[in-house]
């Protein structure tokens, strides 16, 4: 890498990042960007497809999540196979025990994951998934068997891709597997070998996905789903951010590549008594069952602290936990590392929380009914870093908080504690159902780090409806939110608010004013994936981000998101906006242009040296479940910025 590259990422500085809003002129056009795919297969073709994959027997190449690292100039980027190896099953949870009191929020039994049973030869003998003996009888249903996603290394165009979680990870396979506790100060604990420690292996039916570079560039983190879980297996992964641990792993070229796996936190340890022991998750702050919500509680000795009442969103959903006591982490969405270290030597981390399980049915004004988003905190890792233990350069999470930030609280501290937050107490529950971390800024101490929030419930003023707390339908109206990490600031950058009278972030139709479309007109839409782009020539700092607003639907009209017809409406096209002028912005690109075939097309990445954008293009529906496969394209910002894309 040139010194020059480096310089580039020192040295950036973020051009002023809440600017005063501009007043909003006539929706921008999108200039159609044109997109170059670097790993995949579109049209018949296979890009950078390795020489031994077999789409016979391993599905269609395919990749997304692609992130970049200046250090190593390369990517990583998952990949989704589905040969019978890597296929995983599920199993109702009273096949596997005679105790069928534990049932999933929607009154019906829990499924169970198992990384070891095979969906093609159920074993005929009781099976050690976990402390005990459990039996997985032959002709028992199996269900959620699509694939598994694992994680690739390649350069920065996608070629030489080198796979990391395609065979078991175990000592046995020549792998060194640490283990170290996340610490609450700025000591790393103490690092365990445990490569030989049958329990700690990495089976092959385990998710790995959503890695992200350490700035060093000798280190991925990468989301690992666990061995056993609740649910499906294409629960587990860190798109969904369900039973999810995070690793760090070892790339830099040599022989020791892919070798070494750091497991730097481990959720199941933390969780004490308070879980069921077959199904692998924390029991509920209070017993969601019979359906619908009875209030009781048998299991959770400190009851709901959390919320009373099935309005109390997210409060109501969180995990058990002792008295007083944070609610517990079940899975890891998207890990974030900061491009740049520290002046210590130590790089920012953030992640996504999953602190409770809700599916909680919701009729809509119209009739329909809307799934309730999973409550989520932000938890916010502040630090990673290497110490000198069984290896030098290992690294280990320190200074870990657990933070949710709210506009009245930008710091996010204690703001778990549900009751103490809720009306009548002289607060707004605003605390978010989502917090998903995307990306830190280039300033030299990474001081803004990117979220996907429904925590400012955006809306158009005066408009009918409008939200009035967070609940299942806030959900579908994410906003790319920022936040400072010395908790003084949280803020949307991409605010609904067309209205004459005052300002807005960013020009898109309104949509409709009949049901079920009022929602999008008074609402706003959906902008979550995002980016920070630093433009070395014109030293402008952008936002480039996913949003299904001026998206084409089905009948060839754009805007007209249906909130009763999810699936069949919601897509994602690319918008870059200018951070110094929001009124800056427009549709970078059109994919989705009318019919069924939705996709969702969100950038994940940028290269300031080259000004490349990186960007998922995933179709809606497909294999994988909730983490459907997809192509990683590149697009040449750089020469379309030169070229007047943005006045």
């Amino acid at each position: 890498m040139t010194s020059t590259r480096r310089s580039l990422l020192r040295l950036g500085r973020l051009a002023p990042l809440l600017a005063a809003l501009a007043l909003a002129g006539s929706p921008a056009l999108a200039d159609n960007v044109a997109t170059s795919p670097i790993v995949g297969t579109t049209g018949g073709t296979s890009y950078n497809k390795p020489a031994w994959w077999s789409n016979a027997t391993m599905g269609d190449w395919n990749g997304k999540a692609a992130r970049y690292n200046d250090a190593s100039d390369r990517i990583a980027y998952e990949t989704f196979r589905t040969d019978d190896a890597f296929k995983g099953g599920s199993l109702w949870r009273d096949e596997v025990t005679s105790d069928t009191s534990r049932k999933s929020t929607n009154g019906a039994e829990l499924w169970l994951f198992s990384a070891d049973l095979d969906p093609f030869n159920p074993p005929t003998l009781p099976n050690d998934v976990v402390s005990g003996a459990l039996g997985l009888g032959q002709g028992t249903d199996v269900g959620g068997i699509d694939g598994t996603t694992v994680v690739f290394v390649a350069d920065a165009d996608g070629a030489d891709p080198q796979c990391l979680g395609c065979e078991e990870v175990s000592g046995a396979n020549g792998y060194t597997i640490l283990k170290v506790d996340p610490s609450t100060n700025g000591t790393a604990a103490s690092f365990t070998d445990v490569s030989n420690v049958s329990a700690e292996r990495i089976r092959i039916r385990q998710n790995k996905d959503m890695a992200a570079w350490h700035p060093s560039g000798d280190w991925l983190v990468v989301a690992v789903e666990m061995p056993v879980h609740a649910g499906f297996k294409n629960a587990g992964n860190g798109e969904v951010g369900m039973f999810t641990n995070i690793y760090a792993v070892y790339v830099h070229e040599g022989a020791d590549f892919g070798k070494i796996w750091v497991k730097l936190t481990d959720w199941v340890a933390t969780w004490g008594s308070l879980y069921d022991n077959v199904s692998i998750m924390p029991y509920d702050s209070v017993d969601h069952y019979p359906f619908p919500d009875t209030w009781s509680n048998t299991r959770c000795p400190a009851g709901n602290q959390y919320g009373d009442s099935t309005s109390h969103v997210p409060y109501a959903y969180f995990h058990c936990s002792a008295s007083g006591a944070v609610p517990p982490t079940s899975g890891v969405m998207r890990p974030t590392v900061a491009p740049a270290a520290l002046g210590n030597g130590n790089a920012r981390i953030a992640w996504g929380a999953r602190v409770g399980v809700a599916v909680v049915g919701q009729t809509l004004p119209g009739g329909g009914v809307q799934l309730l988003g999973t409550g989520e905190l932000k938890t916010v890792d502040v630090n990673i870093a290497g110490y000198p233990a069984s290896r030098p350069d290992a690294p280990a999470i320190v200074n870990y908080a657990v933070l949710g930030p709210t506009e009245a609280i930008p710091g996010g501290v204690n703001t778990w504690k549900g009751k103490a937050y809720l009306p009548g107490n002289g607060n707004t529950p605003l605390l978010a159902q989502w917090y998903e971390a995307w990306d830190y800024s280039y300033d030299s101490g990474n001081n803004y780090l990117l979220i996907a929030s429904d925590a400012f419930l955006t809306y158009r003023p005066g408009a009918s409806p409008a939200p009035t707390a967070v609940d299942g339908r806030t959900f579908l109206y994410m906003d790319v939110t920022q936040w400072k990490v010395d908790g003084t600031q949280f803020a949307t950058l991409t605010d609904y608010n067309p209205s004459a009278a005052s300002t807005n972030n960013y020009d898109y139709p309104e949509g409709s004013a009949t049901f079920p479309y009022a929602y999008t007109k008074n609402w706003g839409y959906w902008e979550e994936p995002s980016v920070y782009v630093y433009d070395t020539e014109s030293t402008r700092t952008f936002l480039a981000f996913g949003a299904n607003s001026g998206v084409l639907n089905a009948a060839g009209t754009k805007g007209l998101y249906n909130i009763v017809q999810h699936s069949a409406t919601f897509a994602l096209d690319a918008w870059l906006l200018d951070l110094a002028n929001f009124n800056k912005n427009k549709e970078i690109t059109d994919i989705n242009t009318g019919g069924s075939a939705t996709r969702f097309y969100y950038p994940t990445d940028y290269a300031i040296a080259s000004r490349i954008l990186y960007l998922t293009d995933v179709p809606a529906g497909g294999a994988g479940g909730s983490n459907p496969p997809g192509l990683v394209r590149t697009m040449d910002l750089g020469s379309a910025l030169d070229g007047g894309l943005l006045p």
